[in-house]
């Protein structure tokens, strides 16, 4: 049975997704900032014998499931789903593994490795004095967003409105660097919730490979968070980029997939 959860359920909500908290940045990070519902979120439970064996939700036209022990009723959550007007689904890499062994319609899967930040190693980034790392406001979003675009990101209209969205409400931070006045350089979080934050949006301009500026970003934002309490997350999916992060002292604990409607 799948129910959708209000405060009636917060209790049960709130044991569930804490046996995987950092897994549940982006589930909690939603409920913290929304609530269990609001206009553009929609948060359900599948229920079996009484105990909960999956969370659904769905913020506009993202989708994220969460099963702890990937118990869930396949064919429940494929029926459930398949009318949800989203671009992406998203959970842990076995969960998703489980879920397209009978829901079919996706045309890309990305899977990516998951690590968390408890402790920095120390760099020395004394060769990065020549470059300021900027403090993002809702009007550079949309450069922002063309930076990623040049960078082999696929950044959607819609990504650019909801970053600038929660950028505007205080849900997330941005930076960047220029060099002779363009933007070469940018970091982001993608969800803060009150002591986890993911880092997202990773990118530099292609002429600008090599020199350390993505070690120095991702280096910069971590340590800010780490000082305010909060455990950096973050995804990869290529070596080259794992490399990075694990220099910095980020350890993988679990893999995501993402879905591409």
């Amino acid at each position: 049975m799948i129910v959708k959860i209000d405060n009636t359920l917060e209790k049960e909500f709130w044991q569930y997704v804490s046996h995987e908290e950092s897994l549940n940045l982006f589930i909690i990070g939603y409920v913290e900032n929304y609530g269990f519902s609001s206009q553009y979120q929609d948060i359900w439970s599948q229920v079996k014998d009484g105990n909960i064996t999956s969370i659904i939700l769905k913020n506009k036209s993202t989708l994220i499931i969460y099963s702890f022990k990937n118990n869930f009723d396949i064919e429940e959550m494929k029926n459930h789903i398949k009318n949800l007007d989203v671009e992406s689904i998203s959970g842990k890499k076995c969960v998703i593994d489980r879920l397209i062994s009978e829901y079919k319609n996706f045309y890309e899967k990305l899977d990516n490795k998951f690590c968390v930040l408890k402790e920095m190693k120390e760099i020395d980034f004394s060769n990065m004095k020549g470059y300021k790392i900027e403090n993002a406001q809702e009007k550079d979003i949309d450069e922002i967003g063309k930076l990623l675009n040049r960078s082999d990101y696929k950044v959607s209209k819609n990504y650019i409105e909801e970053r600038k969205e929660h950028l505007k409400e205080g849900n997330v931070r941005a930076y960047f660097i220029r060099k002779n006045d363009t933007m070469i350089s940018t970091v982001s979080t993608g969800m803060e919730t009150s002591f986890l934050a993911m880092v997202v949006s990773i990118s530099t301009d292609k002429r600008y490979r090599g020199k350390g500026l993505a070690s120095y970003m991702v280096y910069n934002l971590s340590k800010e968070l780490l000082l305010e309490g909060k455990v950096p997350c973050l995804f990869y999916n290529n070596d080259i980029a794992g490399k990075i992060y694990h220099n910095i002292g980020y350890k993988e604990v679990n893999e995501w997939t993402i879905l591409f409607k």
